[in-house]
Parts: structure tokens; C-alpha cells; sequence
């Protein structure tokens, strides 16, 4: 059988619950937090690894993570994508309507972030998903 891959990123809104979590010093989490670093991270294998670190507000971190998923949407199997988010409704409902305008995207769904993206990213971390052909 053919494996399938995942393409997911999240938009992280504080560096708090990484850090509760083990996933980043006190220090880094501190310095991250004065600097308003919004880090955009993927999840491989049920691995989280940091994609980028974007500085200021929060709408700057979501259009790099469109961005970044546009560049790789030739690739989306059935045309489907998945946005997950913890307490942050509206930016989910911002990148629905921007992926949908994408050619390759025939639909978006949204959900509520599950336990484990929650209680690792913290409130107000959006997300999406996409199986690769």
C-alpha cells in the first residue's frame, strides 16, 4: 500500500506552552515572548520542528503560513485541506476563504484543535493540513 503524506503547520501564539511543554527554554521562551516571535511549526511524524520564527503581529505569522502552504498546493490530494485551530476562529475562517480562491483547493474544513496541538501550542494556534499525491 502506498504511504501518505501530511503536510501540517501550525501558527504558534506565545511561546508559553512550548515551554510548559519542554519544547524551549525559559529563556528562549522569555526573549521570544518580549520580541513578539510567533513561531510557525510543522509536525512530522509526531515530531514538532520550527519552520520559521516570524517577528510582530500575529496576521504577519498567518500569511507566512499561507504562504508557505500555497507554494506546495500543486501537490494536495482530492483537493482537500484541513484547518484546525484552538480559540481562533477567526483566522481560520481568514485562511478558509484565502486556500479556497487556490485552484488546486476544492474544500476546506475547519475544526477545533484535538488535546494534544492544544495543551503543546496553547490558545489562538492555527493550523492546516493537507494529505501530498
Amino acid at each position: 500500500a502506498k504511504r501518505v503524506d501530511v503536510e501540517a503547520s501550525f501558527v504558534i501564539d506565545t511561546l508559553d506552552y512550548l515551554h510548559m511543554g519542554g519544547r524551549c527554554s525559559s529563556t528562549q521562551a522569555f526573549i521570544g515572548n518580549i520580541l513578539k516571535i510567533r513561531p510557525i511549526v510543522s509536525v512530522t511524524s509526531g515530531k514538532l520542528s520550527m519552520i520559521a520564527k516570524i517577528r510582530g503581529k500575529r496576521d504577519k505569522a498567518i500569511r507566512q503560513l499561507l504562504d508557505n502552504a500555497l507554494q506546495n498546493m500543486d501537490q494536495i490530494m482530492h483537493g482537500m485541506v484541513f484547518i484546525a485551530h484552538s480559540f481562533a476562529k477567526e483566522e481560520a475562517e481568514f485562511i478558509r476563504n484565502e486556500l479556497i480562491a487556490h485552484p488546486s483547493v476544492k474544500e476546506v474544513y475547519i475544526t477545533e484543535a484535538g488535546c494534544v496541538i492544544s495543551s503543546h501550542c496553547g490558545p489562538q494556534t492555527a493550523g492546516l493540513f493537507f494529505m501530498k499525491a
